[in-house]
């Protein structure tokens, strides 16, 4: 059975498919609806994660290869090429169906954030009076204080 009708198959049925998880995740990311991707579970079966190398014993290439490989792990290039090369398992965003909204909906929402920007404009123009003012007394008591008394 080849993977298209697989997980066809997972989709319209009560259907178990084995195959290659990075492939099969591509398979439902494209063709399965957000709800249907929440009723999926996976069964751990030969879950091999990293590639092995086989090497001879007493090799004088063994040591080597464990630090360049250490190296390749540390440095989060394996981790990188593992994202890349493998589809992760699709995320189920529950029932998240969409629901358009007009300008009747958001009316009440657009008048009160009016209502807020002409309240903060009047502060602004009370702020920048109240300033004008204060600046304004500041010099007639600095003009008062340098003016020398009349004798």
């Amino acid at each position: 059975m080849n993977l298209d009708e697989g997980v066809r198959r997972m989709r319209n049925e009560l259907f178990a498919y084995h195959g290659e998880v990075g492939s099969v995740y591509q398979v439902i990311q494209e063709t399965f609806y957000e709800d249907e991707k929440c009723g999926l579970t996976e069964i751990d079966f030969l879950k091999v994660i990293y590639p092995l190398l086989p090497i001879q014993k007493r090799s004088p290439y063994l040591e080597m290869i464990k630090n360049c490989a250490l190296k390749i792990k540390e440095s989060g290039l394996q981790d990188r090429e593992h994202f890349h090369f493998w589809t992760k398992k699709p995320e189920c965003y529950g029932n998240t169906n969409f629901i358009s909204i007009g300008f009747q909906e958001c009316h009440f929402a657009l008048v009160i954030m009016g209502y807020g920007v002409l309240f903060t404009l009047a502060v602004l123009i009370l702020e920048i009076l109240w300033h004008k003012r204060q600046s304004a007394k500041m010099n007639t008591n600095v003009e008062m204080i340098q003016s020398p008394p009349a004798e």
